[in-house]
């Protein structure tokens, strides 16, 4: 994830992060999220942010 990214795709992947984390938290606990360890929320976004590509940038 080297090089500028757009915001938009930032906040799409950070709330994307927060959805994971609720479904996969639920599904083990059968709680909220909010009750989950903060790590927790934490690691599902930097998952999705992982997975983003800045565009390519081609120098003259």
């Amino acid at each position: 994830m080297a090089g500028p990214l757009a915001i938009e795709d930032i906040i799409t992947a950070c709330l994307k992060g927060v959805v994971e984390a609720q479904k996969a938290y639920v599904a083990w606990s059968e709680e909220w999220l909010w009750r989950a360890p903060e790590y927790f929320g934490t690691v599902f976004v930097a998952r999705e942010l992982g997975k983003l590509k800045a565009p390519k940038i081609h120098y003259a």
